[in-house]
């Protein structure tokens, strides 16, 4: 782990074909959401702003994977001019009143409607019972016009398509973790282009500045390939 910068605070133990293969329970993920207050200083959040405001409509759609109690939508309000169909997808127990224009879901199978974005942060590999790679299938049959996955803990390099990892934080948890290639792979054959990608953090652009965000996985094959945080943007 040395000379890896670390932007999550997790350690990643083992490789398991399923979580019933790990050694741990496969335990409840422990709640750390937003509170659903306004994010400043966020790239994110700004690249966001910047391509709601950029369409036409004045009636944005949005799904969002993993919303808790509305940051995204909050922040999106305050920063854009736009008015929305918002709809959470996330546990019932989450669930709040962020205003009139936000609906909560339990599922992307419940969504009905047109979807002009769907975005999701840093929730695509955390869904007890749901793969990675599952959550991209049921997403992407919202035939949404963009899909923006931002903090997704994704493998690069290596022969594996994906696995499970054992994260002891947050009341410890397996995560579904897929490689990099096979994700774009999953999403051009729905339809999608890669338009934009980048590291999660402020614009990283040197490879000195790249490798600094990649990480082990403690107890892989050495043929695995080391962990990272991407942003991505696919459109329809």
């Amino acid at each position: 782990m040395s000379n890896k910068q670390v932007v999550h605070p997790v350690q990643f133990y083992g490789f398991y074909s399923s979580p019933s293969d790990g050694p741990h329970p496969f335990n409840d993920y422990g709640d750390h959401r937003d509170n659903g207050e306004i994010v400043h200083d966020s790239l994110s959040i700004d690249k966001l702003s910047k391509r709601v405001n950029n369409l036409p409509q004045s009636t944005v759609s949005v799904v969002d994977f993993g919303g808790g109690k509305g940051k995204v939508y909050n922040s999106l309000k305050h920063y854009t001019d736009k008015k929305y169909s918002y709809k959470i997808i996330d546990l019932p127990e989450v669930f709040c009143d962020p205003g009139e224009e936000v609906e909560y879901l339990s599922s992307v199978k419940e969504v009905e409607g047109k979807v002009d974005i769907f975005y999701t942060d840093a929730t695509f590999f955390l869904t007890k019972g749901t793969s990675f790679a599952q959550n991209v299938h049921d997403s992407c049959k919202l035939n949404s016009d963009y899909m923006i996955l931002d903090r997704t803990i994704i493998i690069e390099g290596g022969k594996y398509e994906s696995f499970y990892t054992f994260v002891n934080q947050f009341n410890g948890f397996y995560y579904s973790i897929i490689q990099d290639e096979h994700l774009k792979t999953l999403l051009k054959a729905e339809g999608y282009k890669l338009i934009e990608e980048r590291y999660s953090k402020s614009g990283v652009s040197s490879k000195e500045e790249e490798s600094s965000m990649r990480f082990e996985v403690n107890g892989a094959p050495p043929d695995l390939g080391l962990v990272t945080y991407k942003d991505y943007v696919f459109q329809k």
